[in-house]
């Protein structure tokens, strides 16, 4: 799956039908993005059925104010056409953050759709998504080393909160960036 300037772009509601094409840019996107930060044996590890048989798990029991979105290049394929260069998902908040009733739970991009704007326009339809529920406030976790933390910033998150977690036998540090204002 390759995207360029040429390619058309589009954001769209995820539904259940995008399940496997959103597990598979899930891992493939760990994978190019946590390359050097989390363990080569963990991201190898890493299982597309797994992740499908979860993604399905999130429609089936999905409440507003959750919900998924995809980003989508080209025409023809999935539910509404093209392939799945990644996605955002959202919802409710998991954490007390004085405020901040919303969290974004995963955005992810593969390589190839980095730099078309993508990203922010996923940005954009999680925040909306949250606005739409009522909710004014998001904040979202991101592991330090990874280069994405410059794109929260520059969407001007605030940092909120660091923490440590474990994955596949590493520690790594965590950030947590807030929005007071969606």
């Amino acid at each position: 799956m390759t995207a360029s300037q040429n390619s058309p772009l589009r954001i769209r509601p995820a539904t259940a039908v995008d399940a496997a094409g959103i597990a598979q840019a899930h891992v493939e996107s760990w994978r190019e993005s946590y390359g050097g930060i989390v363990p080569e044996a963990h991201l190898a590890g890493l299982d597309v059925a797994v992740r499908e048989q979860r993604w399905h798990d999130s429609f089936s029991g999905a409440k507003p104010p959750w919900q998924a979105f995809v980003a989508v290049s080209g025409i023809g394929g999935g539910n509404g056409g093209g392939d799945i260069l990644g996605f955002v998902s959202l919802g409710a908040a998991r954490e007390d953050f004085n405020g901040f009733a919303g969290e974004l739970y995963a955005l992810y991009l593969l390589r190839a759709a980095q730099g078309t704007g993508a990203g922010r326009q996923l940005f954009d339809a999680a925040r909306q998504s949250l606005k739409s529920c009522g909710i004014n406030a998001m904040y979202l976790w991101v592991l330090a080393d990874n280069p994405a933390a410059g794109f929260y910033r520059h969407m001007g998150g605030r940092e909120l909160r660091r923490k440590m977690l474990e994955i596949g036998g590493k520690t790594l540090e965590e950030i947590a960036y807030g929005w007071e204002e969606l």
